[in-house]
């Protein structure tokens, strides 16, 4: 017969979240020694009966439109049966972390039914539940959280505290943003072709973006200031005028821009 596990730890999770924290908690917990066994909370009524044990820890997230992580959802839907008794889990204890979205209005819905029904059912927090916002970042709840349950943990289990020395690491949560992908050099074809601008002087003889009147320039009272010429944009057009389009540049130059 396999050895009864310390406690258990619960999760319901949409992107895997709240599974790798779980995880992770699974992981701390066996450092200090501890032997925790882990399911999803769906898992409920096949691999364990939540009414018969002393102690759960649960992470769970909630989704965009309010329901909950398709691993979770007939947990919550057991859970919330009329017929069960306000006693059913009365000898349970419990921790709970929920994960979510503030910019959802649904924001923490999930977690806050299920720790709804455990309370009514009996059951006893260890902690008070933790409320993560994506938002925000879910490490500034999440670590904190986690701290506290060890604490709990250690005395519950009569655990020397300095073995809390040994959780250095910090919980690792994925952030899944769009990474442009990286251009290798190699991939550049070497052999397209290449053009390579300098500057020619120019003598400018009209008055223009670039050379302004000498009499302003040199009026102390005016400080108009004046683009360097490399800075000055033009439009490049895949149309090509005729010779004798009759349009004129600016001031009558001889090109664009001057």
């Amino acid at each position: 017969m396999e050895d009864q596990p310390d406690f258990l730890i619960l999760y319901g999770s949409h992107t895997g979240q709240a599974e790798c924290i779980s995880k992770q908690i699974k992981e701390r917990a066996e450092i200090l020694g501890l032997k925790p066994s882990i399911y999803a909370l769906d898992e409920n009524e096949k691999e364990f009966h939540i009414e018969e044990e002393t102690l759960v820890v649960i992470v769970v997230s909630s989704t965009g439109d309010g329901d909950p992580p398709e691993n979770a959802s007939r947990f919550l839907r057991r859970l919330s049966r009329k017929t069960l008794e306000s006693n059913f889990l009365e000898k349970l204890d419990y921790a709970l972390l929920g994960l979510g979205d503030s910019n959802y209005s649904t924001f923490q819905g999930v977690p806050t039914k299920i720790e709804k029904r455990l309370k009514f059912l009996g059951a006893t927090p260890i902690v008070e539940t933790g409320h993560a916002d994506d938002q925000v970042g879910l490490e500034l709840v999440v670590e904190p959280w986690i701290e506290k349950l060890f604490q709990v943990l250690v005395q519950r289990f009569n655990l020397n505290p300095e073995v809390l020395q040994r959780l250095t690491s910090k919980i690792e949560i994925a952030v899944k943003r769009e990474v442009p992908e990286k251009v290798d050099d190699g991939d550049v074809n070497s052999k397209q072709p290449k053009l390579i601008l300098s500057p020619e002087p120019y003598e400018y003889p009209q008055h223009s973006l670039i050379r302004g009147k000498d009499k302003l320039s040199s009026d102390p009272a005016l400080r108009v200031p004046v683009a360097p010429q490399q800075f000055l944009a033009s439009s490049v057009s895949h149309e090509k005028l005729k010779r004798n389009h009759g349009i004129p540049w600016q001031n009558g130059a001889k090109m664009v821009g001057v």
